[in-house]
């Protein structure tokens, strides 16, 4: 397996959405403080993240999405 470099062309990565507990709670058809209390337990996996930082990983997943948007429309503007 080859090591990439620090500043070497990396595949992008697929960013997976992040949930709250009414969300998840829907999800899995359950109420959302019976979500939190399992996640409390560890049956579920979860970790806190302030709404700051949600916000954040929103507008990087929004960003690298615009940034893949705009490669693909000079591409083609290459063909015409």
């Amino acid at each position: 397996m080859r090591e990439t470099g620090m500043y070497e062309r990396r595949e992008p990565q697929e960013f997976q959405p992040l949930l709250d507990s009414r969300q998840a709670a829907d999800l899995m058809h359950l109420h959302p403080e019976s979500v939190k209390r399992l996640a409390r337990t560890g049956a579920i996996v979860a970790a806190y993240l302030p709404a700051y930082l949600l916000d954040l990983a929103e507008g990087q997943r929004r960003g690298c999405e615009g940034r893949a948007g705009a490669a693909a429309a000079r591409d083609g503007e290459d063909d015409a």
